[in-house]
């Protein structure tokens, strides 16, 4: 999972490396009335919209030229999410929490006594006898080679035998059946507090009104078929006792478990006796196996006065699915939604996952039905998880697949991505053999006090990306990303000499970082670009939208 993470997180570090580069020597000064012809201050951009820097994307440009156009493009996007767009929906959730959710005295036991309910009524017993089932361990041991370990109170007792007995009991074995539609339901907000309208629905809705009186109505809902998965197993109803019995007269052999402390090691020995102490340890526990029934559909809204303020619709298409477990070498996965609040609208336009093929995907933003930004692309992965067809539990699967990706994947190759932000600036990013990349990455952190090692590694690893920058839809490769080795040093130890005297030792280390390159091999690590004098009008207006919506959602 850590390996992934690397991965994801570099892609996310270098598009914003992207976004906020520029040359701290060659950078105007946004005041300066003197600067070169044709250039304004950021500050100057009208709200929502950049000035075109880049009148000719086929040409090569100025690391100036670039810092203008990416911090414009910056400025733009941020002024699109600011908290005015979304007032309708703030001042209505306001009022819902102040009136209806956290109102002292306000009563929500009707709501929460109803799912309470209905959520003990998805468990049922499992009517699989095999569910069934007992687990013991029985060790057998001569006091005298352990300090007390049962605490007999008898030194006598040292030279005698003991049993001891480890056994887990399965009580009752049970299936937890989460079903969205099982929890249809109407309620109305009262004087006093919420209250449950008779009758049966086919879907989940609240009504209330807002802070002028006008009807407000939160309703959520699945539809199509329902394709059911195991999620995970927990256990509950834990119980423990003993039972001992002081002494077994029987003469037996007893395979005796010692402690070899010469080897360092547990050995097992038979052993003929004419009697031995017994003692007994029990568990028992109740077992649940949870599983989620996922819809076709599902589709919540939230409208005041008949005008639809928040809508968002999940659709889902899953395959591979074998009596409710997951064939992770067969498993396809189709997913797609669309989600509106206020102006803005978020979809996921593709995500499609299948086993040895090309799979796509495609997201993007729009604000009043302009797009804000698009990341769209594709990858090839052929999964075969040591064989193993039908994997009983969802976070399990996931888990062992984290764990050990080097060996379930037999390829992760031909990973694209491709970003547009405001039709004014485009990443493309490619990985040619994802699998190998990451492999490169864990070989160079394996030798990371290894220089040579470690930048032979990181040049191989370069030869498999492809992260470049281009503007307004122009073919010219204005900046690429690759990644710099650097070195850094910490304290690894730290003494205290005979005489009193404190020392450390310090060790060196290799660690990378991805940097932006323009033309000519001008070089820029994160930290450069990240730093508020450089960017002192785009990070001012985030700190602005910053504070506006924890103004705005402090309630």
């Amino acid at each position: 999972m850590y390996n992934n993470f690397k991965l994801f997180s570099l892609f996310c570090l270098a598009g914003l490396t992207l976004f906020t580069s520029c040359d701290k020597e060659d950078k105007l000064d946004p005041e300066d009335q003197n600067g070169e012809k044709g250039y304004v201050a950021p500050s100057e951009w009208a709200q929502g919209s950049s000035r075109k820097y880049v009148e000719n994307p086929n040409e090569l440009q100025t690391v100036r030229v670039q810092q203008y156009q990416l911090e414009g493009t910056g400025i733009a996007l941020a002024n699109h999410h600011k908290s005015v767009n979304f007032k309708e929906v703030i001042d209505l959730a306001r009022h819902a929490n102040d009136n209806y959710l956290n109102k002292e005295g306000y009563k929500d036991d009707v709501v929460s006594d109803f799912f309470d309910v209905t959520w003990d009524l998805l468990v049922k017993d499992n009517p699989d006898p095999v569910k069934w089932n007992t687990y013991s361990n029985t060790y057998a041991y001569k006091l005298s080679d352990y300090d007390n370990i049962f605490n007999t109170g008898s030194d006598n007792d040292k030279d005698k035998y003991v049993v001891s007995s480890h056994e887990e009991k399965v009580n009752a074995y049970f299936i937890q059946l989460f079903q969205a539609s099982k929890f249809y339901a109407h309620f109305q907000a009262g004087e006093n507090g919420w209250i449950q309208e008779p009758g049966e629905f086919n879907d989940l809705q609240f009504y209330f009104k807002d802070q002028n009186g006008k009807p407000c109505t939160l309703t959520a809902n699945v539809s199509g078929n329902e394709q059911v998965v195991y999620f995970t197993q927990e256990s509950d109803n834990w119980e423990a006792f003993d039972t001992s019995v002081d002494w077994v007269e029987k003469d037996t052999t007893l395979m005796i478990e010692s402690w070899d402390y010469e080897i360092g090691e547990r050995i097992i020995t038979p052993v003929k006796v004419n009697g031995y102490r017994q003692f007994s340890y029990v568990e028992t526990y109740d077992v649940k196996d949870i599983k989620v029934s996922v819809p076709e559909h599902v589709n919540i809204t939230l409208k005041q006065d008949g005008k639809t303020l928040v809508s968002t619709e999940f659709n889902f298409n899953l395959s591979g699915i074998e009596n409710e477990r997951i064939n992770i070498n067969k498993t396809a996965l189709s997913f797609t939604s669309k989600t509106k609040v206020g102006p803005t609208e978020f979809v996921i336009n593709k995500f499609d996952y299948k086993n040895a093929s090309k799979s796509d995907y495609s997201i993007f933003s729009t604000i009043n039905s302009k797009k804000l930004y698009e990341i769209s692309g594709e990858f090839l992965s052929d999964v075969n998880y040591k064989g193993n067809q039908n994997y009983q539990y969802l976070d399990e699967l996931m888990g062992d697949f984290a764990d050990d990706y080097q060996s379930s994947i037999n390829k992760f190759t031909g990973v694209v991505a491709n970003v547009n932000i405001l039709n004014e600036v485009q990443v493309k990013a490619a990985i040619s053999d994802g699998k190998k990349f990451i492999e490169l990455l864990d070989e160079a952190y394996d030798h990371d006090r290894q220089e040579l090692y470690f930048k032979n590694a990181i040049d191989e690893a370069n030869k498999y990306i492809n992260l470049g920058l281009y503007y307004y839809g122009g073919s010219k490769l204005q900046a690429k990303v690759r990644l710099e080795p650097f070195e850094k040093e910490e304290i690894d130890e730290m003494w205290v000499s005979s005489d009193g005297e404190y020392g450390y030792t310090v060790v060196r280390y290799w660690y990378v970082e991805p940097v932006i390159e323009f033309e000519g091999g001008q070089t820029y690590s994160m930290e450069e670009f990240f730093n508020e004098d450089d960017f002192r009008s785009l990070v001012d207006l985030i700190k602005e939208i910053g504070d506006d919506y924890e103004d705005q959602l402090d309630f």
